[in-house]
């Protein structure tokens, strides 16, 4: 598959995600990255060769917040109500009606991506196709808004530690539960109940808004790292 200078496999039966991101991050490309086994379909949106979105299952952006105790029952309700009759995004309804911050949304959205792009690193079968983006020519499954806007995951996030094609198999995921184990701070024979309150409590602790807008973006990285570290531990 040649999309102009990059060159990407047709599936991953003999590369992996790590890989097909890795020859995308090089190219600097921007457009997305469509994952097809069987009848499922996911993407994975890249602005200049870097995750911004993923469309796929895991938790929208109002449950995220909601599992942080950043926003209540009451806040995502009646953002969730107004979703309807507007064509606002719901991130954008939570800033407006004040429940959140700028800040805050762009957490949970690189967070958001981390986790949805974590659980598609387990896919070996899928087809694969990268689209370039040519804006009005097709229309993504998610906003344009949202997906080409958001916050763009730092390499650290969706390259280091990752399985390639050289390294798959036991070994690999061996290697990616003993780095996710050291990311949230706890030992290897940890319940499923100390991994979340292990992921709680860094979640607080790297809560964008103890910082100043310098130390925003690396927050963020390191947030998207916990997150996708207990995503892994919570499916093992």
């Amino acid at each position: 598959m040649d999309h102009g200078s990059i060159l990407l496999p047709g599936s991953l039966d003999r590369s992996t995600l790590g890989d097909v991101l890795g020859v995308l991050h090089r190219g600097r490309a921007t457009g997305f990255l469509e994952l097809t086994l069987r009848t499922k379909r996911n993407f994975v949106f890249l602005s200049s060769g870097k995750p911004s979105a993923v469309a796929s299952g895991g938790p929208g952006i109002g449950e995220l917040l909601l599992s942080r105790g950043v926003i209540d029952r009451s806040a995502l309700d009646r953002a969730t109500r107004a979703r309807r009759r507007s064509d606002q995004l719901l991130g954008e309804l939570l800033l407006d009606q004040g429940a959140v911050d700028d800040a805050t949304i762009e957490g949970a959205m690189a967070a958001q991506t981390a986790e949805r792009l974590d659980a598609l690193y387990s896919l070996t079968k899928a087809q694969i196709r990268f689209h370039v983006a040519t804006f009005g020519a097709e229309v993504p499954p998610i906003p344009l808004r949202a997906a080409y806007s958001a916050p763009q995951l730092h390499p650290a996030v969706f390259l280091y530690g990752r399985p390639r094609a050289r390294t798959r198999g036991k070994s690999s995921e061996a290697d990616a539960r003993r780095a996710a184990l050291r990311t949230l701070g706890i030992t290897g024979d940890a319940s499923q109940e100390e991994v979340r309150k292990a992921y709680k409590r860094l979640v607080l602790e790297l809560h964008p808004d103890r910082a100043g807008s310098n130390e925003r973006e690396e927050l963020n990285v390191k947030l998207a790292r916990v997150t996708a570290a207990y995503s892994l531990l919570m499916r093992a």
